[in-house]
């Protein structure tokens, strides 16, 4: 039983505005909202610039949502989110971020990016910790990552702009068999299509 199908797939990375969306942080994971995120980082988009420095943002929506039970929505859905994005932080550096954007959705800001490579490696090993099963009041819970990477430019200042391309890169995710797909360039003029991408 899949967790989420076209239809049902969480609203909310275009970052509308609503009363979760004016918290600072998740009370189910603990980790920073969108407002927070989106914040944090527009401050590394302007420190890459000062610095020479590109920014990568990840966005990984969580699918394939495969209990072993007759009834999913008994299932503790709470903490197995807890542990997706427990999961997800471990593999990060202490400098990058992870923010939960929506139910099922994560984003992670990749600071100070040296080498595009390293993202690509840093997406399969939040893919491969994300796959471990879960159990969850003795079922086993299966969950897999779809992953959409964009990486700013030099002198990218719009956070929203990395966003979308992360957000492109993800609905493109959605159909390639490996399910990540990136690393997009956010443009200055959002309303340019010729993006750079690398599939993986």
């Amino acid at each position: 039983d899949h967790l989420g199908d076209t239809a049902s797939r969480d609203e909310g990375l275009a970052f509308v505005e609503s009363p979760r969306h004016r918290l600072s942080y998740d009370p189910v994971t603990g980790l920073p909202l969108n407002r927070l995120f989106l914040s944090l980082l527009n401050q590394a988009l302007i420190r890459g610039q000062k610095h020479g420095r590109q920014v990568a943002v990840l966005i990984i929506e969580l699918d394939y949502f495969t209990p072993v039970a007759e009834s999913p929505a008994e299932l503790n859905r709470h903490l197995m989110y807890r542990i997706e994005a427990a999961r997800v932080k471990s593999a990060l550096r202490t400098t990058d971020t992870v923010a939960r954007i929506a139910e099922r959705t994560f984003a992670v800001l990749v600071d100070q990016v040296t080498d595009a490579d390293n993202l690509l490696l840093l997406a399969r090993k939040m893919q491969g910790a994300i796959a471990l099963p879960i159990t969850l009041d003795h079922h086993e819970v299966f969950l897999t990552g779809r992953i959409g990477l964009a990486l700013s430019k030099r002198d990218d200042l719009d956070p929203n702009a990395l966003l979308e391309a992360a957000a492109r890169a993800l609905e493109m995710a959605r159909t390639d068999a490996s399910g990540m797909s990136g690393i997009e360039t956010a443009l200055p003029q959002p309303q340019t299509d010729s993006t750079s991408t690398i599939a993986a």
